[in-house]
């Protein structure tokens, strides 16, 4: 029922100022602007099972039209094979909205086309709220004790355990992706190692990571930046908006260092920098983040929050969809998922800063690292495999 989708859109906005929102520039900063009573536009198109333009390709081209930040971007395209079978993609501007609040968003939308009413509700805390209170925040004694941590952090970071070429412009050359997996049973013992080593699945997975950067590179101290939730307050924890912060990680590495060491020097780091993440890594000086023409968040590692599989919300159906030509943030980006096969490792990379070669081979080495320590947790660095 599209008029009743419209009707939850209106709702979902409603309820959530950031969806409402626009940027505008105000001297030398851009300032979130509410337009209240925004109404999200929802279009709808035919896409016949026998057409040679398919929902797919469509469904690409859609996710590729250009989002505008300085009014409100939140819109619905409804795409029909006539048959009674609906996809519905919903864009907005990343400025608004993180992966966390991708669930929120679905929740609350469904919730809203179920009830079809008109209370629009607002949560307890909104984001402009959360806006005022990181402004206070920057200003604290508390932020600026997370500046002091950063800074020292990041006093002698390198931001080259990636081959990226310094010579080709950050963000700028076309993207390429690359993506394996780990079938179900070698996740499930993945996961079981990082318990038995006391961790999580992030800290094992980052420890991998950095396993393969130092065999494939000689890098003695891997790092790369990764994204936090930036929700340290649970009064945002049914909010939407742009919460996630960005944050350095880096370890030293011997040759000698078993996994269970790795693993728990990650875990150390990445708790400390938890412990700072509000702190966002892009207010940060640039001679602190940047050096000879690296960045810190060239390389980043994450987990996202969420499956690459579909999942139910109501009577919508999330499913992943990875078009042929992909937006890029960063200029070399792996990101593990979990999922009903298994974890879903994906990687996508600035193809003008870094050769395919080299992500395929750290791809089939970060497997094969895995797989040694899951044959042999207590092993060495040095005793792992040639890549």
């Amino acid at each position: 029922d599209r008029a009743r989708l419209a009707r939850a859109l209106s709702r979902l906005s409603a309820r959530h100022v950031a969806l409402r929102s626009g940027l505008q520039r105000q001297r030398r900063d851009l300032v979130q602007v509410e337009y209240p009573g925004f109404v999200p536009p929802v279009q709808s198109i035919v896409c016949p099972a026998d057409a040679a333009d398919t929902t797919e390709a469509r469904l690409a081209r859609e996710i590729q039209r250009e989002i505008m930040s300085d009014r409100p971007s939140l819109r619905a395209v409804v795409f029909g094979d006539g048959a009674g079978s609906e996809t519905v993609c919903l864009s907005l501007h990343h400025a608004f909205s993180d992966g966390w609040s991708g669930t929120r968003m679905f929740e609350d939308l469904a919730a809203a086309y179920s009830a079809d009413a008109a209370s629009a509700e607002q949560p307890a805390s909104s984001y402009h709220d959360f806006a005022r209170d990181e402004a206070a925040y920057l200003a604290s004694v508390q932020g600026q004790r997370d500046r002091a941590y950063w800074q020292q952090a990041l006093a002698k970071a390198k931001f080259t355990s990636v081959p990226l070429d310094p010579g080709k412009p950050a963000r700028s050359g076309p993207t390429e992706r690359l993506r394996t997996r780990f079938d179900p049973r070698s996740s499930a013992q993945l996961e079981a190692l990082a318990g038995v080593f006391g961790a999580d699945l992030f800290a094992l997975t980052l420890a991998l990571f950095f396993a393969t950067l130092h065999r494939l590179t000689g890098t003695f101290q891997p790092g790369c930046a990764s994204l936090f939730s930036g929700r340290v307050d649970n009064r945002y924890a049914d909010c939407v908006g742009f919460f996630v912060s960005t944050a350095y990680l880096a370890v030293p590495v011997e040759s000698d260092l078993t996994l269970r060491d790795l693993i728990a020097r990650v875990a150390q780091t990445s708790r400390a920098a938890s412990g700072h993440q509000r702190y966002p890594l892009h207010l940060l000086p640039s001679p602190m983040t940047q050096t000879a023409g690296r960045r810190a968040d060239d390389c980043v590692f994450q987990m996202l929050p969420y499956a690459f599989d579909a999942k139910p919300f109501g009577p919508f159906v999330a499913k992943p969809f990875l078009p042929p030509v992909q937006p890029r943030r960063f200029d070399f980006e792996l990101t593990v998922a979990p999922g009903e096969d298994g974890l879903s490792v994906l990687s996508t990379w600035n193809a003008d800063r870094l050769e395919r070669g080299w992500v395929e081979a750290a791809l089939d080495y970060y497997r094969t690292v895995a797989s040694a320590f899951l044959a042999d947790p207590g092993r060495k660095l040095s005793a792992l495999p040639l890549p």
